[in-house]
């Protein structure tokens, strides 16, 4: 009997419509994903695909992120939320239809006592981390209940808790598969309060966290106007004799380049000179200038930090 290890590891976070990689508002070295719901009509997410064998139990203090909503936006009507796209019948395909075994499991942003009852209290202009899969009954299980293994939850089916969607899954459909997590928003053409600009970091879902740009994979087509603050670039450190060193509150100005070489002393050191020749280093060619740096100064292009171009 062969026994299946379940893989948790699974893709990328595959960025749509009109999300973006960008840059924390209050932090500019810091990664993150920016979704614009201004217009009415803008639907945006970043999806993920999930390992093979991968059940809702295994999920537990994997689902969590933190987000970021600019005033005057609130979440509302559904969104944003984590949906789950659940194979029923574990056969790792998802078609659907209803009644059918192949739905989605809903996750609503906001701690609350029930249908995103919180969302007109989350303060805005700051960071708000949050847990998918605490005691909350955050989970809407509504698109099962045609399938006439209807869910039993205290606060009624759209008011799950995490626990309860476990036993759901366990006890219901014990061969399920979830195949993948998408965090998405998509409520602005009728809760106008969802609409606006919203941050996305270390969004967790399985095995992956987004950390920074690189966990996401492409990027969403639609118009993204949320601002990102300009990023400054630290320049690679400067290796002089083939080992790093910290100049010592100097910055070198990015008019230096570095090129290989070595110093002849002597004519004992020239190629056709019997003498032995000195282990290549590091030099400095160009014209160069030096500043030294301190806590105030401001940061200018070449500099030592380098901006960027905006996000």
């Amino acid at each position: 009997m062969i026994q299946l290890t379940p893989c948790l590891g699974g893709g990328l976070y595959r960025l749509f419509g009109t999300a973006k990689n960008g840059v924390d508002p209050q932090n500019q070295f810091t990664e993150v994903m920016k979704f614009d719901t201004t217009d009415p009509n803008a639907i945006t997410g970043a999806i993920r695909i999930l390992g093979d064998h991968v059940q809702v139990r295994m999920l537990a203090n994997q689902i969590e992120l933190k987000y970021y909503f600019t005033a005057p936006k609130k979440c509302g009507g559904g969104s944003p939320r984590i949906q789950l796209g659940i194979s029923g019948d574990g056969d790792g395909n998802f078609k659907q239809f209803s009644g059918g075994p192949d739905q989605n499991a809903f996750g609503y942003l906001s701690d609350s006592d029930g249908f995103q009852t919180g969302c007109a209290t989350i303060p805005n202009n700051m960071w708000i981390h949050e847990d998918m899969t605490n005691s909350a009954p955050k989970w809407g299980l509504d698109q099962w209940v045609a399938s006439g293994k209807v869910p039993v939850c205290a606060l009624g089916y759209l008011n799950c808790t995490w626990e309860e969607v476990v036993t759901y899954f366990q006890s219901e459909w014990p061969n399920h598969r979830v195949l993948n997590a998408v965090l998405v928003d998509d409520s602005g053409s009728f809760v106008p309060a969802d609409r606006g600009c919203a941050y996305y970091d270390l969004v967790n879902t399985g095995a992956r966290t987004y950390t920074d740009h690189q966990d996401a994979s492409g990027s969403g087509t639609a118009p993204n106007s949320c601002p990102s603050p300009a990023r400054a670039r630290i320049l690679p450190v400067v290796r002089i004799n083939s080992a790093p060193r910290i100049l010592d509150n100097i910055a070198i100005w990015s008019a230096c380049r570095p090129r290989r070489g070595r110093t002849r002393t002597s004519r004992s050191d020239s190629p056709s000179g019997g003498g032995q020749r000195p282990a290549a280093s590091f030099v400095l060619s160009g014209v160069c200038s030096r500043k030294t740096a301190s806590a105030g100064s401001a940061l200018v292009p070449g500099d030592g930090v380098e901006p960027s171009r905006r996000e």
